[in-house]
């Protein structure tokens, strides 16, 4: 009995705990955000600042631009997101070598930086862009491919953003039992029959939740039309066009807009993930995948999968390829020539220029063991807590999720700028904590998640009877516990840790003289004409990227 009550009270001390700190650093900002946003100069409660954003022709050019751009995004990303998660999982066209070479290819924007990705296709596409080049002296200047403006940042998304339908709807996939398709085969249904009336009513919920993260992605997109749009002005290039124009009470008045926007989204999209689960058949069988009837089909089906796979490789393979090329070469050549090891010399010699990679690891290591921590620690309380307590914690660590990373720097600024409670008085403004805070809040609720899918997975009667054999609860932990749920922690952790090791938008907001990181000096790099070493940078952290990504295939972990 006493070992319950102390156990009990444990729980509920880490329960209070980590309650108070999500918070502090979570339900506070957000809070204070929209306070700030309807006070006036003088401290007044006033609509000022609202009607000021909302009178403004560019701010209205840009709330419609981002609309525009968002509807656009969502009928491309899911287009070819759910073309590819059918291919992989459904359609029979290439061998079982080259899918799982693709399988690890298509999943490469999810674990990749967008800056990354957006940099070298500015390389390939951009207006000194050596693809873009050579295509215009090969077609004599009749045809000129560069990216920018609207069909530049479509076209960054499109390739990049698609990883969340071809992740969603490649999961209900595998969560179809095959039996149910053979059963309408049986009873005579043809091949569109049985994907109308079987494949998809099961993966409809996917695929609109993947449309509604794909929408929330591309209008708080940041990297693209920063480095792409030019006069195409969004949401986010307007916010920090406010900051730097020390007009912060108009950017905490258009960051809470996108942030109602986004709280919606998420909520919409919980509820769809909720239907999805609910429409799990419980699979018995694995899915059968579908040969093509006609050659043709199959080989046009092949052409059309490599194009895509080329497009999506091709900034990957541009970024090593340009991080050997000399400087010299990518500043005067229309295709670059020779190899050299003088952009990785450079930044492995020089500290001040590795600084910055330095820095991303340590606040990339520091934000995935607090998000790992605190998202382990919430989903263990959460897996074991009654219903409404469960609800409580899965808010709080789900509601980061809706604050754009764009949102977030302003969020963390007006919230921070002045001391609190929760930072013991002392302001966070300009200080090292203050960036691997928000990689910590970008990245916690998909830690949570994975956390939580893993701990409801397991089997709770394996620790009943551990403890029933006299097992303190440490060595249940530690012994039974913890190895059947390490899997979704690691899953977790890694991408965690490699999401924030190259993360741009918030950093450009809030980094500062000691925490500069590797992200600021790519962008860096390249307006200082220094492309190589910008490469170089990306380099580093694909191969980071790739290494993962293989070794969860090899381990059959991708979707």
């Amino acid at each position: 009995m006493n070992r319950y009550k102390r156990t009990k009270g444990k729980k509920i001390a880490a329960a209070a705990f980590l309650a108070l700190l999500m918070i502090g650093f979570v339900a506070y900002p957000l809070l204070h955000l929209i306070w700030s946003s309807f006070q006036g100069a003088q401290g007044e409660w006033t609509l000022r600042n609202y009607q000021t954003i909302l009178r403004t022709d560019s701010t209205r050019r840009a709330i419609g631009n981002t609309l525009w751009l968002g509807a656009l995004s969502v009928l491309g990303t899911v287009a070819l997101g759910t073309w590819l998660a059918l291919a992989m999982n459904y359609l029979k066209s290439t061998g079982e070598g080259v899918r799982r070479v693709l399988r690890v290819l298509f999943m490469a924007p999810f674990l990749i930086p967008g800056v990354i990705l957006v940099l070298s296709f500015l390389q390939l596409f951009g207006e000194v862009g050596f693809l873009s080049a050579l295509i215009r002296r090969a077609t004599h200047g009749l045809f000129s491919p560069v990216l920018q403006g609207l069909p530049g940042i479509l076209f960054v998304h499109v390739f990049t953003q698609y990883v969340y339908a071809y992740m969603n709807v490649s999961l209900a996939l595998r969560s179809l039992d095959a039996g149910a398709v053979e059963a309408a085969k049986n009873l005579g249904a043809g091949r569109r029959a049985v994907f109308f009336d079987v494949l998809w009513p099961h993966i409809r919920p996917a695929v609109l939740a993947s449309a509604l993260l794909s929408f929330f992605a591309a209008i708080s997109s940041f990297s693209a039309p920063a480095l792409l749009g030019g006069s195409y002005r969004v949401i986010s290039t307007q916010v920090l066009q406010y900051k730097l124009n020390h007009k912060l009470p108009l950017a905490t008045s258009l960051v809470t807009l996108l942030l109602a926007l986004g709280i919606l989204v998420i909520l919409s999209h919980q509820a769809l993930q909720q239907e999805r689960l609910k429409s799990r058949s419980g699979r018995t069988t694995s899915l059968q995948r579908v040969p093509f009837q006609s050659k043709i089909a199959r080989h046009l089906h092949r052409i059309l999968l490599f194009s895509a796979a080329f497009f999506i490789a091709l900034p990957v393979i541009a970024v090593g390829y340009l991080s050997f090329v000399p400087a010299k070469s990518l500043m005067m050549d229309l295709l670059p020539q020779g190899v050299t090891w003088a952009n990785y010399q450079a930044v492995f010699s020089a500290p001040r220029v590795l600084a910055p990679l330095k820095n991303s690891l340590q606040m990339a290591l520091w934000a995935t063991a607090v998000s790992l921590g605190l998202a382990g620690s919430g989903a263990y309380l959460a897996a074991r807590a009654p219903k409404k307590s469960a609800a409580f914690f899965r808010f709080v660590f789900l509601l980061p999720m809706a604050i754009p990373a764009s949102t977030l720097g302003i969020v963390l600024i007006t919230a921070f700028a002045q001391g609190t409670l929760f930072t013991f008085g002392q302001s966070l403004l300009g200080t090292w904590f203050l960036l691997p805070i928000a990689y910590v809040l970008q990245n916690i609720s998909l830690v949570y998640q994975n956390a939580l899918t893993s701990l409801t997975g397991f089997n709770r009667e394996l620790s009943f009877a551990s403890d029933l054999l006299g097992a303190r609860q440490r060595t249940t932990l530690l012994r039974i516990v913890g190895p059947a749920v390490a899997p979704g922690f690691l899953y977790g952790g890694v991408v965690c840790f490699l999401r924030s090791l190259g993360e741009y938008t918030v950093s450009s907001l809030l980094y500062g003289i000691t925490n500069r990181p590797v992200s600021i000096a790519m962008v860096n790099a390249l307006h200082d004409y220094d492309v190589g070493v910008s490469m170089v940078y990306g380099s580093i952290i694909i191969f980071l990227g790739a290494g993962v990504l293989i070794v969860l295939e090899a381990r059959g972990r991708l979707p």
